[in-house]
């Protein structure tokens, strides 16, 4: 049987990682009937490998944020789903499951954080500026960490037929953009070594919603993009895809649930159970 692959989306705040909570209590919890990809943070899947270099690029991309440097932070997002083919492949060979749940998805979202970040991403990295700054903070993380950052940056671009080194893969970054609609999702299905899900769903939520979700988080340094004007864009960025989505990839199923109408949790969960059509009894 092959396996289903539904990717829940929406901009930070929308509520995926509690929704996909809520819906893996209710689902069987056997590896073979349902399976997850937590994208980016893919060390929070259980015997997932390259955990540790999740976590380094994860780490990378909070030390971006809080460099304030929207070039860094374009490269760390494009580094961390690079790690999603590899990923994806690793819980569907492994375990066969009816359904692959993915919280994000490495190729629809870039199209949705990836125009964004395309668009500022205008000055070249500024190794002068940043580079010592990076490796100390990275190896006060862990470590080793800055040079499995460098290691990976390098399998990527030879990987991807090119030779630049970490500080300038900014460059491939912006190259990778310049594409559009179909161009594009064929050039990330070949950067990340995987393909669109069958099915996503939007949760759609108000910007400023969302920013009031984020604004009461504790746990992680704010990112960059995480304010209600570039919120709003990105939320534009994930209904043009949808409407890509929609004309180029008629096969996929896309779904629109509203999360800002103070329906609550449970009801959410149920519309996106009912909407994607699930059941794994």
């Amino acid at each position: 049987m092959d396996t289903r692959t539904i990717a829940i989306v929406g901009i930070d705040g929308s509520g995926k990682t509690t929704v996909i909570r809520r819906m893996l209590e209710r689902l069987p919890s056997r590896w073979d009937v349902v399976g997850l990809i937590n994208c980016p943070d893919y060390h929070e899947i259980p015997n997932a490998p390259l955990a540790q270099l999740s976590r380094d690029l994860d780490a990378f991309s909070q030390i971006a944020d809080g460099l304030g440097d929207f070039q860094l932070k374009g490269v760390a997002l494009y580094l961390q789903m690079t790690l999603y083919g590899p990923l994806s492949r690793f819980v569907v060979d492994t375990f066969h499951p009816r359904l692959l749940l993915s919280a994000r998805h490495a190729v629809f979202d870039s199209l949705a954080y990836g125009s964004l970040y395309a668009n500022i991403m205008k000055k070249p990295l500024d190794r002068a500026r940043h580079e010592a700054a990076l490796r100390e903070r990275m190896e006060q993380y862990r470590a080793g960490s800055y040079d499995a950052l460098l290691q990976w940056s390098a399998h990527i671009a030879r990987r991807a037929g090119c030779d630049e080194e970490f500080w300038r893969l900014d460059r491939h970054v912006l190259e990778v953009f310049s594409n559009s609609g179909r161009e594009l999702v064929t050039v990330l299905e070949r950067e990340y070594q995987t393909t669109l899900p069958d099915a996503v769903i939007f949760m759609d939520t108000p910007a400023e919603t969302a920013q009031a979700r984020i604004e009461g988080r504790q746990e992680k340094t704010q990112e960059l993009h995480e304010r209600s004007d570039m919120l709003a864009m990105i939320r534009r960025n994930y209904l043009d895809a949808l409407s890509l989505l929609h004309v180029a990839y008629p096969d996929i199923e896309t779904h629109v649930v509203n999360t800002g109408d103070g329906g609550g949790i449970d009801h959410t969960v149920d519309e996106v159970i009912r909407r994607a059509n699930i059941d794994v009894s």
